[in-house]
């Protein structure tokens, strides 16, 4: 699970770095692209995992956010 986790963190990272190049819609898309495909990869662990682990990814979710400035009803409404 702590592969999983610094997997997603990295390419978030990575993903912030090159804020400057793209809107904040083209970066939630990217996440969505690029982190979601992890998450639905490794399903079957999700799916066992304890709830301190899924907090760790929820918690990634929600600074990659704070990061844009962007509430997660916002993100989640833009429909991207």
């Amino acid at each position: 699970m702590a592969s999983i986790t610094f997997l997603m963190g990295r390419a978030a990272i990575a993903m912030l770095r090159s804020r400057s190049l793209y809107s904040h819609r083209d970066l939630i898309e990217q996440f969505k692209t690029h982190i979601w495909d992890l998450i639905e990869y490794h399903t079957p662990a999700l799916y066992h995992a304890h709830k301190t682990n899924l907090s760790k990814i929820d918690a990634l979710q929600s600074s990659f956010l704070r990061e844009l400035s962007i509430s997660e009803g916002d993100a989640f409404m833009a429909g991207v």
